[in-house]
């Protein structure tokens, strides 16, 4: 068994030996900051595999959904009601399943998992993923905003080498991604003590922040409110367009600007001065969902802008590393290259009027592509174009949705001294929607009908307003301007001033 254990091993190493140098440095970097070694690893999966005899079938639940496996070693139930499982390195057997299921989903998958069928009994190793996920649509008491997917709930199931009921609580590692990098990722325990809560800013005191919490749709998007939306497992098993037909509604936001401005209000929680100890388990819940998105996009996924459709994944990968102290997560370009929404959805801009820096794109195709921003409005196309093909339907529709959503995050972002990673165009185009254009310009846009809300934020359900005060108090010198200056200038980023004057904004 000992002799197997290390052939496994060896086997994982022979394969990123095949990998880019930057990758193996992923990987090395990833243990490090989990406290092993690779001389640690090897012998940790060794003396795992002799740590008692395989068992019998275990039925492994989460709410309605589950899965029956025998021949592991052991099983451990995770914060977020997903499974992690011990096998020997002969392997265990799934012998059923409640729903549809996958084995191994690729990070470009695109199959619905929900009607998939799982051939059973199917042998599973160490660094295989189990998804399973149940048909159906509808909220339940999940949230009170309406729901479009096929699939109601989903649980994931790692299948790891090393000993999961040690009593120390683990993080789930990613169940999406097929790839020795993310196999890799399942070879080593995550602690939760690793998630370092200290990292996180004490900036912004909410209480004081002057929102009249009583008004519809501006109640307070609490810790616990925040938490209950982001615990369970997200279901991100999905490349391309149609996401949040098929997350599971009772555990997902669902459409990108709905998840980016949960997200965003999240990311404002985890920067208020609030205790380390009552945000931790807000703190753990992004952590664990940026575990996975790490898991699709250093896989393949590549989620282009189309409205606002897949925004607010960047931001969870980035908190991941910034806790997690693996700065490969914290600037993930460097293992997935820049295809988040994110990276793509912002680029450097000037507008028609000769201001700004940065633009906002729709789509990457034209006419949808940031390009008409250079041009007069009235070059736009129609406001009300019926097939939603004109530049003006695309702002007036969506520019509010879509930047936003992501107003906590910009903020949020740079009070951890992380706007270069999150992105730099994305917190100049949220700066210049916060602080709004010149008169002129707005009153060309309204002249072709275009009328925006500058200097809002956008927010379903709760929280209404919430981020786009977190920021004016900032932005006027309030709780957490000098810390995330002081962070910056530390750490060399650079950061832009929530202010806009070096963006070419126009107040007058």
């Amino acid at each position: 068994m000992r002799r197997l254990a290390l052939l496994l091993f060896a086997a994982l190493l022979a394969c990123s030996s095949m990998a880019t140098p930057s990758k193996r440095d992923v990987a090395a970097e990833f243990a490090a900051a989990m406290g092993h070694h690779v001389r640690d690893s090897t012998q940790m999966v060794a003396d795992a595999s002799l740590a008692g005899d395989p068992l019998g079938a275990q039925m492994l639940a989460d709410g309605i959904v589950s899965a029956t496996v025998t021949g592991h070693l052991g099983a451990s139930r995770t914060r977020d009601g997903s499974w992690i499982v011990q096998v020997p390195p002969v392997g265990a057997r799934v012998v059923a399943v409640s729903h549809g299921a996958m084995l191994n989903i690729r990070g470009t998958n695109v199959r619905d998992v929900h009607t998939a069928v799982l051939q059973l009994p199917a042998a599973v190793v160490p660094g295989d993923a189990l998804v399973v996920a149940a048909a159906g649509s509808g909220r339940g008491d999940y949230w009170d905003v309406p729901g479009r997917s096929a699939c109601t709930e989903m649980a994931a199931f790692v299948f790891v080498p090393y000993v999961v009921s040690s009593g120390e609580p683990l993080l789930r590692p990613p169940a999406i991604g097929d790839n020795w990098l993310v196999r890799y990722f399942r070879s080593i325990p995550i602690p939760e003590a690793r998630v370092v809560g200290t990292r996180l800013p004490s900036a912004i005191a909410v209480q004081s922040l002057g929102i009249d919490w009583t008004t519809w749709g501006a109640s307070e998007p609490s810790i616990a409110y925040l938490t209950r939306l982001l615990q369970r497992f997200g279901g991100e098993c999905y490349d391309g367009w149609s996401t949040d037909s098929r997350t599971p509604d009772r555990q997902h936001p669902g459409y990108g600007s709905y998840y980016a401005s949960v997200v965003s209000q999240a990311c404002v929680q985890l920067c208020s001065t609030a205790p380390d100890a009552v945000k931790r388990p807000l703190a753990l819940a992004c952590v664990q969902r940026g575990l996975d998105l790490v898991g699709a996009f250093a896989d393949g996924r590549r989620q282009i802008p189309l409205g606002g459709h897949c925004a607010g994944r960047k931001a969870l990968v980035v908190l991941c590393g910034h806790l997690l102290g693996v700065e490969a997560f914290a600037d993930p370009t460097t293992i997935v290259g820049p295809v988040f929404q994110e990276d793509l959805c912002y680029h450097a801009r000037t507008w028609w009027w000769g201001g700004w820096s940065a633009g906002w794109r729709y789509r990457l195709e034209v006419p949808g592509d940031g390009a008409l921003l250079a041009q007069a409005p009235s070059t736009w196309g129609a406001v009300d174009a019926t097939q939603h093909n004109t530049q003006a339907w695309m702002v007036a529709g969506y520019l509010p949705q879509v930047v936003g959503a992501q107003v906590g995050t910009a903020l949020a972002m740079r009070l951890l001294g992380r706007t270069r990673e999150w992105s730099t165009d994305g917190h100049a185009m949220v700066t210049q929607w916060m602080s709004g254009p010149p008169p002129q310009a707005d009153a060309q846009l309204r002249g072709v009908g275009i009328t925006l809300p500058w200097g809002t934020d956008y927010a379903l359900s709760k929280g209404v307003g919430f981020c786009a005060a977190a920021w004016r108090r900032a932005a006027t010198g309030g709780a957490g301007g000098a810390i995330g200056a002081q962070r910056a200038s530390q750490e060399g980023e650079g950061a832009p001033p929530l202010d806009g004057s070096l963006l070419g904004v126009d107040h007058r």
